[in-house]
């Protein structure tokens, strides 16, 4: 369950970033309006961003269910993203995603008319209209916080769309900085999504290489071709 709409889930990693300030967002709080938008004028300086994050499940007991690692790296409407045994990749207008459980390559274009959240539109005013949002002011959070060594603001998201499969995200952004360091998702159904970003780098060489398909990579894998 864990790969599945990967994409969909690792957005709340910086969907704090996607905010603009709207009339639609009346009740919204001051205080959250103002780190959104400093969070969102650092993240419109970067180039290119590399990401190495920890996706942690829970059940509703806060027992761990499963940890796994990945990795993004993202250029303009570019992307790479490895985790859970598949990777994805996207020039921008074709979208390659290799399975290794199947060793499979499905190709597809990328529909830019759809609703289907893509890496590029992250950083983008996507979501300023689904959402709620306000500041978190608990004396307690930086004592409980599990992001090591950083002070911490918190922004609790709640979807307008209550057909959702989740009912609250928290995003967690370092006070200093005005990065987004993590990320926990609520779901419906009791289970918990926690994203920590274990390493961010920006403005760095990047090679076109990287968002295109390597044959080589995976010499057996069966391309299905839905363009």
């Amino acid at each position: 369950m864990i790969q599945k709409n990967i994409l969909s889930l690792l957005f709340s990693l910086f969907v704090v970033a996607s905010f603009s300030q709207s009339n639609s967002l009346g009740t919204n709080d001051a205080d959250a309006t103002k780190l959104v938008k400093s969070v969102n004028a650092k993240y419109a300086t970067y180039k290119n961003v590399a990401i190495q994050f920890e996706v942690k499940i829970e059940n509703s007991n806060g027992k761990l269910l499963q940890t796994q690692n990945g990795s993004l790296k993202m250029k303009g409407k570019k992307y790479q993203l490895n985790f859970g045994g598949k990777e994805m990749i996207s020039d921008g207008s074709s979208l390659w995603s290799y399975d290794k459980d199947d060793n499979e390559t499905q190709i597809t274009v990328i529909d830019k008319s759809s609703n289907n959240i893509t890496p590029e539109k992250l950083f983008s005013d996507f979501y300023s209209k689904d959402f709620l949002y306000r500041l978190n002011d608990d004396p307690q959070l930086n004592k409980n916080s599990k992001i090591s060594n950083k002070s911490i603001q918190q922004i609790e998201l709640t979807p307008r769309d209550k057909t959702n499969t989740y009912f609250k995200i928290l995003i967690d952004v370092d006070k200093v900085h005005k990065n987004v360091v993590a990320a926990k998702i609520f779901e419906k159904n009791g289970n918990r999504y926690l994203y920590i970003i274990k390493d961010f780098k920006t403005n760095i060489a990047m090679p076109e290489s990287l968002f295109g398909y390597n044959k080589a990579k995976h010499p057996n894998a069966e391309i299905v071709d839905l363009r």
